[in-house]
């Protein structure tokens, strides 16, 4: 048996491995004989909570049943699950021509490798906002990892996902995955396929890679396509790393539980990445990075042409980086009559981050000024983690943009994050988020009790636009 061990250590955000393999070869891996293990002991979990509500909040329960299928996969069934007290990833303020992708923070949703770099395309869990009953799996092996889920909310409304990968020779990989979505109005699904065949030498990684999503929707129109093909070099310090791409995506393509912040475009793009890296020394490492694209509507219409040049430096515990970008855009214009403007954008970005080997005091600073949608843009972010005790943390994080122009706008964001563990069985927990005049607050306390019930105290809705008047009693306790 090949033996390989890595070990992270998030305080001081650092790796080590033993032996070094270099970009992954299996032959420099340790031989581990005579090895017997013991047969596994596979468990099954199951949780029920009971939430009594004062205010907005009424009496709701539910369970979370795991079940392990073996030592690397297991199955999860969730009935009536509480996603409302989930705190979501919140948006920037920063300004975007098109919708963002945000993380999932529900754990049924969140599981499970991802298909793809795009896999939002065909499925972004964030559209299911509610759930009555749902299935799920997850597992890997020493060459695949699939996943499959089922989600319903009601009678009415069905979801279902699934994707798996293979990993073969040096550096190959296939994989494919599907979604059914049903609701009123809509029976759409979505099927993909994904292929990469590489090569890896002591320097480089080549690889030529295809990926193909098409949807089938019952009825008249939803029938396109998304085809991307892309061939590169990754290459490791002190060489030069390429990229070239072509994308297409057709205007029928539908997929009603993903979402496309382009739901029409065609064209091709490429990168160049040069850096360094030293093994001691203040400087730990640089790199250059040049993007450029250009983007056409099927109509042959410009959609977007992007030049990008990027530099970043680092150490053990900062990083120093400047972004420089020229764009040219086609929106639809504010007059909303039906026509389009183009904006010629001019952006320089600027990001330091600091104490980065520490996850309990890192900081980051990111500024971004130039021109952008006919108008000048200034944003700043800045955001500090604090441990002012050994039990008592802060999160900081402070946003301001100011946009003049036909899409003015001048808007702040202030998120406050404090955690305060009283005991091992005892913490507090609080967030202030406040934009646009909007001010949210929700305060949470956990009790640990020693037949394994958590009971948590809760103030508030921590994914509303403001503060909602509701006191939630939560009852978390295993089933033996």
């Amino acid at each position: 048996m090949g033996l390989f061990f890595g070990r992270y250590h998030s305080r001081s955000d650092q790796e080590w491995y033993w032996p070094k393999i270099g970009l992954w070869k299996p032959n420099l891996m340790a031989d581990w004989v005579g090895l017997h293990p013991p047969a596994p002991k596979l468990q099954t979990i199951a949780l029920q909570y009971s939430n009594f509500g004062l205010g907005t909040a009424g009496f709701r329960t539910g369970m979370d049943i795991k079940r392990q299928l073996s030592q690397q996969s297991n199955a999860l069934l969730t009935i009536n699950p509480d996603f409302g007290n989930v705190e979501q990833a919140v948006e920037s303020a920063d300004f975007t021509y098109t919708p963002r992708v945000l993380d999932d923070n529900r754990p049924f949703f969140s599981e499970g490798e991802v298909h793809d770099d795009d896999e939002y395309t065909m499925f972004y869990s964030r559209n299911i906002e509610e759930v009555d009953v749902g299935a799920k799996f997850a597992g890997q092996n020493a060459s695949q990892d699939f996943s499959g889920l089922l989600a319903t909310n009601g009678s009415e409304e069905r979801h279902a996902f699934y994707k798996s990968r293979w990993d073969f020779g040096s550096w190959n990989r296939i994989g494919f995955a599907g979604t059914w979505t049903s609701k009123p109005g809509v029976e759409n699904n979505v099927g993909s396929i994904y292929c990469r065949l590489g090569r890896r030498t002591d320097h480089y990684r080549d690889y030529i890679q295809y990926k193909l999503k098409r949807s089938f929707t019952r009825g008249p129109g939803g029938e396109g396509a998304i085809t991307v093909f892309s061939t590169g070099r990754a290459a490791t310090r002190r060489r030069l790393g390429w990229e070239l791409w072509h994308s297409d995506i057709e205007p029928s393509y539908l997929a009603s539980d993903g979402i496309l912040p382009d739901p029409d475009r065609t064209g091709w793009g490429g990168s160049l990445r040069y850096g360094d890296e030293y093994d001691k020394g203040r400087i730990r490492g640089w790199s250059i990075e040049s993007n450029a694209y250009d983007l056409n509507l099927h109509s042959g219409d410009l959609l977007r042409r992007v030049a990008d040049l990027s530099a970043e430096a680092w150490t053990l515990k900062s990083y120093l980086g400047m972004d420089l970008q020229q764009s040219t855009r086609r929106e639809a214009s504010p007059a909303d009559d039906g026509s389009f403007v183009f904006y010629h954008d001019r952006l320089c970005s600027l990001w330091y981050g600091w104490n980065q080997q520490d996850s309990y005091r890192r900081g980051s600073i990111g500024t971004s000024f130039g021109r952008r949608a006919g108008g000048t843009s200034m944003y700043v972010r800045v955001r500090q983690r604090m441990k002012l005790a050994s039990a008592f943390s802060l999160d900081i994080s402070q946003e301001f943009l100011r946009l003049t122009g036909p899409l003015a706008r001048n808007e702040q964001q202030s998120i406050v994050g404090v955690n305060y563990d009283l005991s091992n069985e005892r913490s507090l927990s609080a967030r202030l988020l406040a934009r646009e005049r909007k001010t949210n607050l929700t305060f949470g306390y956990r009790q640990a009790v020693r037949n394994g019930t958590d009971v948590y105290i809760l103030f508030g809705d921590p994914n509303a636009e403001g503060t909602v008047s509701r006191v939630i009693l939560k009852l978390i306790r295993p089933l033996h």
